[in-house]
C-alpha cells in the first residue's frame, strides 16, 4: 500500500469521507503518529528491519550526536534517529572488524566492564578512542505527514500486507478524540499486530528461522 492509500482506508474506517468533522491536517497527524507507531512495533520485533549504518569518525573518550542522530536545541539533526542498535568498528575500509560491547550507564564503562554507553545524546568510551565507528540505527520516518492524502503515491515499506495496521492505528487516535471506543476497531487491531508479530518472528526466510546454531567445536562435515 501506498500513503494514499492507507489514508482513505483510514478515512473509510472511522466513517469520515471528508472534511466536515476532521479536517485534512488532522487526518494527515493521525496517519503519520500510526505509521510511527508502526515503525516501533515493527522495530520491537525485528530491529533490523530498517536498519541504516552512518561512519562516524571519533576522537577522544566521548563523542556527542546532538546535531547528527539526535535533534540539537534548534530541532536539528543530519541523519534523525529513532534508535541505536548496535555500534562496531571499523576496519579501516568501510568493513566491520568487531562489534563493541554496550553498556547502560558510565560507572560500567569507567570499570572497563562494556566498551561505551549512550548518556543523553554522547557516547562515552571506557577509553580514548580514535578511529572511524559505524553505527547501526532505525531511522526516523522519511515520510512527511503532508504524504498522508487521498491519491498520494509515496512508497511506505517493505511490510505492504501489514500497511493496515497504520490505519487502525490512525483510527485509534481519532477514536480517543471522538470519546467513543469502537470494540471492533481495537479487536481488529490486536490480530492485525498478532499476524504481524508472527510474520516478523519468523522472518522473511522462512528457512532462516529453523536454523540453529552448532555449538563451539562442532564440525559440519563429521556431525560430532
Amino acid at each position: 500500500m501506498n500513503t494514499g492509500e492507507v489514508y482513505d482506508l483510514f478515512r473509510s474506517m472511522i466513517d469520515e469521507p471528508d472534511d466536515t468533522f476532521l479536517s485534512e491536517s488532522q487526518a494527515q497527524s493521525m496517519c503519520d503518529m500510526g505509521y510511527r507507531e508502526f515503525r516501533q512495533v515493527v522495530s520491537d520485533t525485528m530491529p533490523d528491519a530498517y536498519n541504516t549504518v552512518l561512519s562516524v569518525s571519533v576522537s577522544g573518550r566521548e563523542h556527542e550526536l546532538a546535531g547528527v542522530l539526535f535533534r540539537d536545541a534548534l530541532g536539528v539533526a543530519t541523519h534523525p534517529c529513532q534508535r541505536i542498535i548496535r555500534i562496531g568498528a571499523d576496519d579501516g575500509s568501510g568493513n566491520l572488524a568487531w562489534y563493541m560491547t554496550p553498556g547502560q550507564n558510565p560507572t560500567q564503562v569507567d570499570n572497563l566492564e562494556v566498551d561505551y554507553c549512550l548518556v543523553g545524546t554522547r557516547l562515552v568510551f571506557s577509553e580514548n578512542t580514535s578511529r572511524t565507528i559505524r553505527i547501526e540505527y532505525v531511522p526516523e520516518t522519511h515520510i512527511s505527514p503532508g504524504a498522508w492524502t487521498s491519491g498520494d503515491l509515496t512508497f511506505i515499506d517493505t511490510f505492504d500486507s501489514h500497511h493496515a495496521l497504520i490505519a487502525l492505528y490512525a483510527a485509534r487516535y481519532y477514536m480517543v478524540r471522538d470519546g467513543a471506543p469502537n470494540n471492533a476497531l481495537l479487536s481488529l487491531m490486536q490480530e492485525k499486530e498478532r499476524l504481524l508479530e508472527s510474520y516478523l518472528a519468523v522472518g522473511r526466510a522462512t528457512d532462516g528461522s529453523h536454523y540453529i546454531a552448532p555449538a563451539p567445536g562442532y564440525n559440519l562435515t563429521t556431525g560430532y
